[in-house]
């Protein structure tokens, strides 16, 4: 099963919250810097027009990263259960049927010397079917705990990508208050500043995409474990007599 650390995921989720809250507190400093900026009377026409339209751009991608994130954070508990039902697969259905399968193996069973007969002979064609049952239902169970446990450590690491774009959102709102507090400005200094944030929405968007492709994948290996059910005739489990 796939690496899913709880300490990880919780530090994670933990960390991303609180760097929401950093965002929040930033757009504070930013309008602070920049109505400082606006005040300085060296900052007239197109130069104040340039400032407020990147303090506009950036407050926009910072409110657009806090909702987007907000959202996907109600999900956050959706790793934490995939990796439960993963251990729960394996130790509520793959062990105790390989168990079953193992005590009805041929040298598990009375030999010749010690029950012999019709009854013998009827209990033994019996327990072939049991075993190849058994047997699949735990191969069920492994598929499922394996594809689960992918699941969830492809969560964890989406929430990890997440709190990278976080990181890299603040540096750009603390490269912009900076530009803000400063008497030098131009055009391409304030794109710069504007680029940096506008690269946000593109980064979670590919964070989302490629978790969809990893879910949509084991989605699929999960679904297939239908063709197990091949081994149970009229989705029965076999006969234990014949």
């Amino acid at each position: 099963m796939s690496e899913f650390n709880a300490a990880t995921f919780e530090a994670t989720i933990a960390s991303l919250t609180s760097g929401l809250g950093t965002v929040s507190a930033k757009c504070g400093e930013a309008q602070i810097a920049a109505n400082a900026a606006l005040a300085n009377p060296l900052v007239v026409g197109w130069l104040a027009d340039a400032i407020v339209w990147a303090f506009d751009k950036l407050i926009e991608g910072a409110r657009w990263l806090i909702d987007r994130i907000g959202e996907l954070l109600q999900n956050a508990i959706a790793p934490v259960q995939m990796a439960l039902k993963a251990f729960s697969w394996i130790d509520d259905v793959q062990k105790p049927m390989n168990t079953l399968s193992d005590s009805i193996q041929p040298r598990n069973l009375a030999n010749d010397d010690q029950w012999s007969g019709v009854a013998a002979k009827a209990y033994r064609r019996g327990v072939e079917t049991q075993d190849d049952a058994a047997r699949a239902i735990a191969g069920v169970g492994a598929t499922m705990a394996v594809q689960l446990g992918v699941c969830a450590a492809a969560g964890l690491g989406f929430y990890i990508a997440l709190g990278v774009i976080v990181v890299k959102f603040i540096a750009a709102m603390a490269t912009a208050i900076a530009a803000f507090g400063t008497a030098v400005f131009s055009w391409a200094g304030l794109l710069l500043v504007v680029e940096e944030a506008a690269i946000t929405p593109a980064m979670i968007i590919a964070a989302v995409s490629g978790l969809a492709t990893v879910l949509g994948v084991s989605s699929n290996a999960m679904i297939q474990t239908r063709t197990s059910m091949a081994n149970f005739p009229g989705a029965n489990w076999p006969v234990g007599t014949n």
